[in-house]
């Protein structure tokens, strides 16, 4: 996992899940929010949008916590991590998932 900077936004927010994976850590907020940060070399954190947004590769490094605008509007209820994904289950059932 990577160590944040809970500054700015996610440091207002109530964390209720926390989900690592080898170089990236994911955070499901009280408000049913996805944040992320860390490596995105095989997973682009869900800041992108598009058909393989949710977890595309980027390669980028991020310490500051970042809210995942793929996942934006959904009700998510948990999150978990492998060592190269990540995956969201809704509160309606849908699951959503990406990474190598």
């Amino acid at each position: 996992a990577v160590a944040a900077r809970a500054g700015g936004a996610l440091a207002s927010r109530v964390t209720v899940g926390v989900a690592c994976g080898d170089y990236f850590t994911l955070a499901l907020t009280s408000r049913a929010e996805v944040w992320s940060w860390g490596s995105s070399a095989g997973c682009g954190q869900g800041r992108k949008r598009g058909r393989d947004a949710l977890l595309s590769g980027s390669g980028g490094v991020g310490v500051t916590p970042r809210a995942m605008v793929a996942l934006a509007g959904v009700a998510v209820t948990s999150v978990h991590a492998g060592p190269n994904h990540g995956v969201a289950a809704s509160l309606g059932g849908d699951g959503f998932g990406g990474g190598k």
